[in-house]
């Protein structure tokens, strides 16, 4: 068995956008393609638009070899004809089990010497091949939108695959020139399983009355390239929904990956995002118009500042010991300008005034002072400005808080007075579910990583960014989220507590 490419050549099943993306990468590779689409006309439509695409390309410099040379090598047709001596067949239909299995059922009739690969997202590998008479020829190889710019491939072994296939889809996936991750078979994999708190904390977010705009400016401000609206928007409300849905039935109704009713009724209206002009955002020529795009932003002083503004940080983890390189630390004595309290978890040492800013990664804002929480991007990102969430604050002391942290190179949002601000809310979803994730088995910890950055592009994996925030801080963030929501969907990973009691990394080392 080998992931080089034999005189058989490839055979892909679907000529929509994925089908498409995956023929471009197997003809760039130097594979003799056959693309299949029972709609009339639609395998034809494909390969014209895939002209398109290598003739951009050639002109812009980033494809060497000419298009019509890169076109001898596709054929395309209405249906696959008996016989066929593919090595590869890959699956490009819908998100359907059933289908799935219909097309699998066939295709192993035609087809009898190609290793068949699905391209499901979300559903068990091992019910696709369910359908086969060769369940052991059946194996998961998962592509990402759009294939041929991410470079991630989950290689997903049914039940019945044998480790020489899941060792030639990974060759294959190579040759392509992807970066595939081995994954085992449990819904959503693991890039849409990992990324369910994003998306689901987002919406529970909205639903509670935040701001979509904001918490999309949030989530930019700690690393994301796109805030949770924007990207459902981007996918389409009703694919996501549909991820979200197959996640949770697959897991037999498992209460934190629960579908959230307001994406329903926004499907059920016809609002799905970019396609429809209309999702959580109005579009006019494919730019979002309502509601505007927020940024955060620095309060208007009343007089430059003169210096750099002197903090006193009560707090021993990473958070804590990064605000103090933002400030001039002073001692507990002295009078500093801000005095912050940056424990998570609240301790019986009282500082000698009430504090101005209190960490508030899972607890409403005090009564006295300005609650904040923040989210420093991680380091490899090398952020020139940080963004603090204060958790809607008002009057004067609001302003002038304000007003330090802008004089400290800090940039401010404020966002609803909700537990956990927005930031942390997901990020520690992500977080946790990354270690219950690690704690089932599903991959290690560096597969998990880097599944994550390079299929969604995070900006970075949840459990490095879980050691630089500090697991201990993290756990008592969600053991307090826990508390003040009552829901179980925030209780931190046993295997997270186990690190925190123990010391120890999920990393190693």
């Amino acid at each position: 068995m080998s992931g080089r490419w034999s005189a058989g050549g490839a055979v892909v099943l679907g000529g929509g956008t994925m089908g498409r993306g995956i023929v471009q990468l197997l003809l760039q590779a130097g594979a003799p393609v056959l693309l299949v689409d029972p709609l009339p006309g639609a395998a034809t439509a494909a390969k014209a638009s895939l002209e398109e695409t290598f003739s951009k390309l050639h002109a812009k410099g980033r494809l060497e070899e000419r298009p019509e040379r890169l076109l001898e090598w596709l054929a395309v047709a209405e249906e696959l004809p008996h016989g066929n001596r593919a090595e590869w067949v890959f699956e490009a239909a819908p998100e359907d089990l059933a289908i799935k299995r219909a097309l699998f059922a066939e295709v192993e009739r035609r087809a009898p010497s190609a290793y068949l690969a699905t391209n499901t997202s979300t559903l068990s590998v091992t019910a696709v091949a369910a359908a086969c008479k060769r369940p052991e020829r059946v194996v998961g190889v998962h592509f990402f939108n759009p294939a041929p710019l991410m470079q991630l491939v989950e290689v997903v072994p049914g039940a019945h695959t044998p480790p020489e296939l899941t060792a030639a889809a990974v060759a294959m996936a190579r040759s392509l020139g992807r970066s595939p991750v081995v994954a085992q078979d449990r819904p959503g994999f693991i890039v849409n399983r990992l990324a369910r708190p994003y998306y689901l904390e987002a919406i529970r977010l909205a639903a509670e009355g935040a701001d979509v705009a904001t918490v999309d400016a949030a989530m930019r401000a700690t690393g994301f390239r796109m805030g949770p609206f924007e990207l459902l928007d981007l996918i389409g409300l009703d694919v996501n929904l549909a991820a979200s849905t197959s996640v949770y039935e697959g897991f037999y109704q498992e209460p934190r990956y629960r579908p959230h009713p307001m994406q329903r009724a926004l499907v059920t209206a016809g609002r799905l995002g970019r396609k429809t002009g209309w999702g959580f955002y109005r579009y006019e020529a494919g730019e979002p118009v309502a509601p505007a795009r927020s940024e955060p932003g620095a309060a208007a002083l009343t007089a430059p500042a003169a210096r750099l503004p002197s903090a006193h940080v009560l707090g021993s983890g990473p958070v804590a010991a990064w605000l103090r390189t933002r400030f001039l630390a002073v001692p507990p004595s002295a009078a500093a300008d801000l005095v912050i309290d940056a424990r998570v978890a609240a301790d019986s040492t009282t500082p000698e005034r009430t504090p101005d800013l209190t960490l508030c990664w899972a607890r409403t804002a005090p009564a006295e002072g300005v609650g904040f929480s923040v989210v420093p991007p991680p380091a490899r990102l090398a952020a020139e400005s940080t963004t603090v969430e204060l958790l809607a604050p008002t009057g004067p002391t609001g302003e002038r808080v304000r007003g330090l942290l802008n004089a400290a190179g800090l940039v401010t949002l404020v966002v609803p007075d909700q537990p956990g601000g927005v930031a942390f809310r997901l990020v520690a979803g992500l977080i946790n579910e990354a270690f219950i994730a690690l704690a089932e088995g599903l991959a290690d910890a560096a597969t998990l990583d880097l599944a994550m950055r390079l299929g969604v592009n995070y900006p970075e994996g949840p459990l490095a960014w879980a050691v630089e925030l500090g697991l201990a801080d993290v756990m008592a963030g969600l053991s307090a989220l826990q508390r003040e929501f009552g829901m179980e969907r925030y209780a931190p990973s046993s295997l997270l507590r186990r690190h925190v009691t123990h010391g120890t990394s999920p990393l190693g080392g």
